[in-house]
């Protein structure tokens, strides 16, 4: 008796990549997740201004839809001006001049974000949502067939 070519079915395979996706996906949630809970805790808040809302280009440079992004300024703890853009694009057309609070750590004004849910916690807990689906998923993959 030899050994036997056994193909390895699309349950295995499907399995093989959520097992490599999941413990990825969660490691980068929890690491998204403890920099933005240490950014609650030293973070320093202060007020942002809209200074200009571009649309949200692909990286070829060509628009795809509807989207704005909105370059933010605001003034650091020593006084000096900083801009960012936002992170997440919004399907409005934000007006200039529009505030925000803005949250960035001591001496690091390029950690800054806006100071809402969507742009500090939507992509750490999607991906947390992400890994734990994966691996159960997997295991089920796994452990059923």
């Amino acid at each position: 008796m030899g050994s036997e070519n056994v193909p390895i079915g699309m349950d295995m395979i499907e399995a093989l990549f959520l097992i490599v996706l999941g413990p990825l996906a969660l490691f980068g949630g929890l690491s998204l997740l403890m920099g933005q809970q240490n950014l609650s805790r030293q973070g320093i808040k202060t007020q942002g201004i809209a200074k200009t809302v571009d649309l949200a280009d692909t990286e070829g440079g060509e628009h795809v839809g509807v989207g704005y992004t909105n370059v933010i300024e605001f003034v650091t703890e020593d006084g000096t001006s900083y801009q960012f853009r936002s992170t997440a694009a919004t399907r409005k057309n934000i007006d200039s001049g529009r505030s925000f609070e803005v949250i960035y750590l001591p001496g690091k004004p390029e950690t800054a974000t806006i100071n809402n849910f969507i742009q500090r916690w939507v992509l750490a807990y999607s991906l947390l949502l992400l890994g734990i689906c994966s691996s159960i998923y997997a295991s089920q993959i796994l452990f059923l067939s």
